[in-house]
């Protein structure tokens, strides 16, 4: 596995991480969700800073995580692993 390979699969647990806390906060500000809050969408104007934040954040990785992910496996089986490619996925994580 190469170090980039590496970084990738840190970002993927990094990004199931990030998804629990927003989920910890909305049940501790407003308790387990029903079968209506499927229904509706609400937003995370309700809740306190910190959920939103922790929210935006993963919502952020996200976004950006589908175009990481293509560009380490294509670099992969292209086979190009150097210097570049290694610093370039570590300041990404």
């Amino acid at each position: 596995m190469t170090t980039e390979l590496w970084y990738l699969l840190l970002t993927s647990i990094l990004l199931s991480v990030l998804w629990v806390t927003p989920i910890i906060g909305r049940v501790i500000n407003g308790g387990f969700l029903t079968a209506d809050d499927y229904k509706k969408l609400r937003d995370y104007a309700d809740y306190p800073d910190w959920v939103r934040r922790a929210n935006r954040a993963h919502l952020n990785l996200v976004e950006q995580f589908g175009a990481f992910a293509g560009v380490v496996l294509v670099a992969h089986l292209a086979g190009v692993s150097d210097g570049l490619t290694v610093a370039c996925a570590a300041i990404f994580f």
